[in-house]
């Protein structure tokens, strides 16, 4: 849990600059509600990316074992876990060196980072809003 909740948290970082680069309101969305300090669109469009980038990366550190018990802190009673600094440290590289990886992205035909590809798809989303294209399409990733 605190793996993908910290995973989550850094995405919708991500994708909450991608949003304000591209000018788009990130508290003005379509499928969440609006709720008072929550950015709505950040939380409809990273969605797509969840499975992509943050749980595959989550299941590798279970299977290589990257985090073990001594990494947490918390858990007592009414406390939270969560990672101690070096852990947290490191989880956070991970997540940087999986949102440079490169990937295809159909649209361009050309290898781009997910950071890149973040970007991509808010640009869609905000020609989309304009009127400029017929469709939202998401992110497809063979």
């Amino acid at each position: 849990n605190v793996l993908l909740s910290l995973g989550y948290t850094l995405l919708a970082n991500a994708v909450e600059t991608a949003v304000q680069v591209v000018g788009l309101d990130p508290y003005l969305g379509a499928l969440h509600d609006v709720a008072y300090g929550r950015p709505s669109l950040v939380c409809d469009l990273m969605e797509e990316y969840r499975s992509v980038i943050v749980d595959p990366m989550v299941v590798a550190c279970l299977n290589q074992r990257a985090f073990t018990p001594d990494d947490f802190e918390g858990a007592g009673e009414g406390e939270p876990v969560r990672f101690k600094r070096p852990a947290l440290r490191w989880f956070v590289e991970l997540f940087e060196r999986r949102i440079r990886g490169e990937v295809l992205y159909a649209p361009r035909n050309q290898r781009l980072t997910y950071r890149q590809v973040i970007e991509e798809q808010v640009r869609q989303f905000a020609r989309y809003l304009m009127g400029a294209e017929e469709q939202y399409r998401p992110l497809a990733v063979r």
